[in-house]
Order: structure tokens, then C-alpha cells, then sequence
């Protein structure tokens, strides 16, 4: 039976992980395209992005987000960084909207099925994405002992 430090420096664990998450921003950016004023509302609510922004604002972060996937499912350097650095925009968005206190949908994948972001609310996407940028931290740790040895 492996151990788990095996398990955790075994290069599929790695390439699972890694296209599992590039994987899931390019779904995410795919799906936001697709309804991009769905998308541009649920930023609107959140009263970071000037109305008149709203289009160019959704449609660049949706793109930004399907390169940045694809870069990481094919390992490109860099890609990583830009994940990394979107969870944590994406987190600090989430408790924005926690403090005050509203009751919108997320954004995170395109259009929700409002029964499913009201009843989990944003903290509970707030958790999914530290979650995600633990994975990060994994990909980062493995690169780095790779480099080792």
C-alpha cells in the first residue's frame, strides 16, 4: 500500500490535480461566455464594476479565465500564478459580498440554478475556492520538491 507522501509526490496525483483545476476554469469561462449577460448581472450586483463596464469586465474575465484553464491543464508557465491569483480576487469578492450581507448568485460558473446559491450561500463558495487554492498550494509544493530532486 503507498504511503501518503508517496501518493502526494507521485506525478499523476500532480496531473490530476493540475488538469482537474485548469479543467474546471475553462468549464467555468466556457459556461460564462455562453450567458454573458447572466454573468455580467451577477457581477453587477456586487457594485465593484461600473454599469457601463459591466459588458467588457464579464467578457474579459470569462476569457481570461478559459486561456488561464487551458494553460493549466497543458502546464504552461505561469498559468498557475494567474489561477492562483483569480481564487484569491475570487475569495476576497465572496466576503465582500458576506459583508454586506447580500443574497446573489456567485457568477462562479455561469447561471445557477437560484435554489442552489441561495441555499449554500456565498460563504459556502467562499470555502470551495480556499478548497481550490489549497490545490494550488499542492501544485506549487510539488513543483518546488521536483525541483529538488
Amino acid at each position: 500500500m503507498p504511503s501518503l507522501t508517496g501518493t502526494l509526490r507521485n506525478i499523476w496525483t500532480y496531473r490530476i490535480l493540475r488538469v482537474g483545476l485548469g479543467g474546471l476554469f475553462v468549464v467555468s469561462g466556457v459556461l460564462k461566455l455562453a450567458s454573458i449577460g447572466a454573468f455580467e448581472e451577477a457581477m453587477g450586483a456586487y457594485g465593484l464594476v461600473p454599469e457601463w463596464g459591466l459588458p467588457a469586465a464579464a467578457v474579459g474575465l470569462s476569457v481570461f479565465e478559459l486561456v488561464v484553464g487551458l494553460g493549466l491543464v497543458a502546464d504552461v508557465r505561469g498559468a498557475l500564478a494567474c489561477v492562483t491569483g483569480l481564487l484569491v480576487l475570487f475569495i476576497g469578492v465572496l466576503l465582500y459580498g458576506m459583508y454586506l450581507g447580500l443574497d446573489v448568485d456567485c457568477g462562479c460558473l455561469g447561471p445557477a440554478d437560484p435554489e442552489s446559491y441561495m441555499d449554500a450561500g456565498l460563504g459556502a463558495v467562499a470555502l470551495r475556492d480556499v478548497g481550490l487554492l489549497i490545490n494550488c498550494a499542492y501544485l506549487y509544493w510539488w513543483r518546488r520538491e521536483e525541483k529538488r530532486s
